[in-house]
């Protein structure tokens, strides 16, 4: 049987000219017209999820490592419902997530409600609710438009998740021979791209960083999510400028480049505080970096971002400039560089000791030198990874960080090793969010995707009970759990598992898992104590 094109044919079309290879979702039959056509047109590798929420978190995880969108295809109603955390995470965390869904036909949404399969009663507010750009094809000719627009929106200035919903009939119907005949409906304007930085501000920057005494730099996100770490490290050897970093901004900076510290650890934040100059780039200065905005600006800020809505919401900025990070700091090299006094490298205050944790040890000693992408669940453990791991442009961290979204970890980690299949990908995650995506370990079997998942089991959702231990008087609701045996479950999904009951039996199981080639899990059974926040000493 021949088929005949159908709108299914022209997201299909969309996404191979938009340079799309890889999407998630799981089929439906209100979404048959799109996966008949990833079938039968090919080039276009499709990994299905169990749930559309880790389909979501799979896109998120392939677009923080690739920069590419991540885009998943589900059906409308409960499947855009699933997928509405995996909006928010990426709305939060700047991640640019398409979703393509289906809707119903503009008079049944007008007529609603009449009893529908996957009628919801507001869609587009329910995807504008999660922070999503939403792009509406009703006809078929308007169905191409729709998905090239929301792939080139959700790159435009910085990230954002996008929404395309594409009507029944507009699936249903033969392909337009003009993609253009249609005309998508847009519902939240894109930001624009900024200007280069003029000459003028860029020698205002030189001056102020060069008549300093105690600079630092404040290094956020966007200099990862802009591709700027070479050019920061540049900066900062031409410099000598010491560097702290935000949790998500954290792998911009290696140990060795000038790294001071993690925000709000107190020893980054004392830098901060006793600075006369602040150069912060691709920061927002969110609650947790800040501990809630206690932190102190009191030197000249220069604030460097590429969306306008973050320079000077939460510090006043002497000089707030829209930026490109990666532009804004190749200009700046060429004018340090011709500017006497400021290229030769000023000495820097000396580097924090390495923080030690038994626990934490093993993935240290265990992972590659390079090539390495470790997603961190909200997990006791992932506080601290980014203290006690070297990381860097080649050994990278992922983590929910604005959205603390539990149970995201396996799933990103799955999208990342779709994305970069040569990494050693570690999935971080308590017992307590593992079992949120557990049925991914499917996918992971069937897509061979060779990450390795690493249990912290300590039989609780561990970071609730230690505060209802701190400020409730030690009464424990709802948080001490039954849990399985994870390596049973591993291993009937058919996957390779252990487990490990010492740091030396960790770094052993590690050294076998990361980068075997092949999905893996480890599980260390643990107390709470044993990851405790309250034994820190930063």
């Amino acid at each position: 049987m021949t088929a005949i094109p159908d709108g299914g044919d022209a997201v299909v079309s969309a996404l191979r000219d938009c340079g799309v290879t890889t999407v998630f979702g799981i089929p439906a039959s209100y979404t048959i017209e799109v996966y008949d056509a990833l079938a039968r047109q090919g080039g276009i590798r499709s990994i299905t999820a169990r749930n559309e929420q880790a389909a979501a978190f799979m896109a998120d995880g392939y677009a923080r490592r690739s920069g590419e969108p991540g885009v998943v295809i589900v059906t409308g109603g409960p499947g855009l419902g699933n997928a509405v955390t995996g909006l928010q995470t990426a709305y939060a965390d700047s991640s640019p997530v398409v979703v393509i869904a289906s809707d119903h036909d503009p008079a049944r949404r007008a007529a609603h409600p009449v009893g529908l399969p996957h009628e919801a009663l507001d869609q587009e507010g329910l995807a504008k609710a999660a922070g999503a750009l939403v792009v509406r094809a009703d006809d078929p000719g308007s169905v191409e438009g729709a998905v090239t627009e929301a792939l080139a929106a959700c790159r435009r200035g910085r990230p954002r998740p996008g929404v395309v919903l594409i009507g029944r009939s507009a699936l249903e119907a033969p392909r337009s021979p003009d993609p253009g005949a249609g005309k998508p409906q847009i519902f939240t304007p894109p930001a624009s791209t900024p200007p280069a930085v003029g000459s003028e501000d860029l020698h205002r920057v030189a001056e102020l960083l060069r008549s300093a005494v105690n600079p630092v730099a404040v290094v956020g996100a966007g200099v990862v999510r802009g591709g700027a770490c070479r050019e920061l490290a540049r900066f900062l050897a031409l410099t000598g400028l010491p560097a702290v970093t935000t949790a998500p901004g954290r792998h911009a900076v290696e140990r060795t480049a000038g790294w001071m510290g993690l925000l709000p650890d107190p020893g980054a934040r004392a830098l901060v505080e006793q600075a006369d100059v602040v150069l912060a780039l691709g920061t927002s200065f969110g609650s947790a970096s800040t501990a809630e905005w206690t932190m102190r600006i009191d030197g000249a800020l220069i604030h460097i971002d590429i969306d306008p809505a973050s320079l000077g919401q939460h510090y006043r900025a002497d000089l707030a400039l829209r930026a490109d990070v990666r532009s804004f700091l190749t200009s700046l090299i060429e004018v340090a560089a011709s500017l006497p006094g400021l290229g030769p490298p000023r000495p820097r205050p000396p580097s924090p000791a390495p923080v030690s944790h038994p626990w934490i040890d093993p993935i240290e000693a265990a992972l590659p030198a390079r090539g390495v992408t470790i997603c961190g669940d909200v997990t006791m453990a992932s506080h601290w990874i980014p203290r006690a791991v070297s990381l860097g442009p080649e050994r990278r961290l992922f983590t929910p960080w604005n959205f603390m979204t539990l149970g995201w970890a396996y799933a990103a980690a799955l999208g990342v090793q779709a994305a970069a299949p040569g990494d050693a990908v570690l999935a971080v995650m308590g017992d307590g969010g593992a079992l949120f995506t557990i049925g991914e370990l499917a996918a992971a079997v069937e897509h061979r995707l060779a990450v390795c998942l690493l249990v912290f089991n300590n039989r609780s959702y561990g970071i609730i009970a230690e505060l209802q231990d701190r400020f409730r008087g030690g009464r424990r609701f709802g948080v001490d759990l039954e849990q399985p045996d994870f390596t049973a479950a591993a291993r009937a999904f058919g996957m390779r598992a252990e487990q490990a009951a010492t740091p030396e039996q960790l770094e052993e199981a590690l050294r076998r898992n990361i980068g075997a080639g092949e999905p893996g899990l480890v599980e260390v059974r643990v107390d709470i104590e044993d990851l405790s926040v309250d034994s820190a000493h930063l």
